[in-house]
């Protein structure tokens, strides 16, 4: 198994079997980000930081990033190459960004 996996595990039966079910990296990402997305569309900089800070808690890696850093890296054009501190990013944007950063700052 590659240190990109996650097991999930799920119970089938009252009898406790147990079915095994491996995540990419990738997969897991999408699933923090439809979740935190809900029915919107755009998310802010500050639901970003929320989906890092959730896929760090995911891997138990022992960092969380305030919110204002997202609103400077909206602000320098490091989300998707837009300089605005106001922007709003799809659902594609922010999980490129997220699965770009997160692996960056957890050295996957």
């Amino acid at each position: 198994m590659s240190e990109n996996t996650v097991i999930e595990n799920t119970v089938v039966d009252e009898e406790t079997t147990v079915e095994e079910t491996e995540l990419t990296f990738e997969e897991i990402v999408s699933e923090i980000v439809d979740e935190v997305y809900g029915t919107n569309e755009m998310v802010t900089a500050y639901k970003i930081a929320k989906i890092v800070n959730a896929v760090f808690a995911a891997y138990e890696f022992d960092k969380t990033i305030p919110p204002q850093m997202m609103y400077n890296y909206a602000k320098n054009g490091m989300i998707n190459k837009i300089k605005d501190m106001k922007q709003q990013y799809a659902k594609d944007q922010a999980t490129a960004f997220v699965i770009r950063y997160t692996k960056k700052q957890m050295g996957i």
